[in-house]
């Protein structure tokens, strides 16, 4: 029988994005759309609601 040394194994946390994203910044993106304080204005991005989804344009946000 094969014994699993925990102890001898790498113990590491990679830093969580969402979707690629910088965590910041969709938090300041939520704070804006819950009045809430934040880096960005209003107008910094876009939202689209449809009846199923939910899309928000950030391009020009980051510089696209």
């Amino acid at each position: 029988m094969n014994n699993y040394n925990a102890k001898s194994k790498l113990i590491r946390q990679n830093r969580q994005n969402v979707f690629g994203l910088d965590t910041e910044l969709v938090n300041n993106i939520n704070a804006v759309i819950m009045e809430q304080p934040s880096f960005l204005a209003e107008d910094s991005f876009v939202v689209y609601a449809g009846s199923n989804d939910i899309v928000i344009d950030i391009r020009s946000t980051i510089g696209l």
